[in-house]
């Protein structure tokens, strides 16, 4: 290998190539989701007037609004709740969630830690968008959430039911504040 002294002009653009890359590798696991998404995300997690600690009910309504502001389709939208142990029953036509008791011990919340009987996030094309995760905005894929969130090997302790998001948004959009 044979190894030379830069000529002006190319350690800046050897420098601009490798902060480039770097870029590129962070937004590497999104390639399923388009840039709005991100950004959606980012700005809503950000927003107080959003962002309602212990509801991720409101939380993920507010969030599939502001995607569907930013031109998503909800159709391609999940949402997920996910209860321990058991499968979760709910939630009902009145929005109440029925479960068997058991609950969730996040190791990641948002704001410290919490105990939740149930959880509710966004989902599309195996990355999930959750307003509780951390303290700064995040999106993973499914099983990096779970083992970021819950912790590793705990996956097979949580009960999952998916819905379609725009059928959840209609069904419960007047609990908005």
């Amino acid at each position: 290998m044979k190894f030379g002294v830069l000529r002006r002009g190319q350690f800046q653009g050897f420098l601009a190539l490798g902060l480039t890359l770097v870029a590129l590798s962070g937004h590497q696991a999104l390639a399923g989701l388009p840039a709005s998404v991100e950004r959606t995300f980012e700005q809503s997690f950000g927003d107080d007037s959003v962002y309602m600690p212990l509801d991720c009910n409101i939380n993920t309504l507010h969030l599939l609004e502001h995607l569907r502001a930013s031109g998503q389709n909800l159709r391609t939208w999940k949402v997920i709740y996910l209860s321990g142990a058991s499968v979760l029953q709910g939630p009902t036509a009145d929005g109440s969630v029925q479960m068997d008791g058991s609950g969730l011990d996040p190791v990641n919340p948002r704001g410290g830690p919490v105990h939740w009987i149930f959880h509710v996030v966004a989902y599309k094309a195996g990355y999930v968008l959750d307003m509780d995760y951390g303290d700064v905005p995040r999106i993973l894929t499914w099983n990096e959430w779970l083992d970021g969130q819950f912790g590793p090997g705990k996956a097979d302790s949580i009960g999952t039911r998916s819905y379609r998001a725009d059928l959840y948004v209609r069904q419960y959009s007047d609990r908005i504040p």
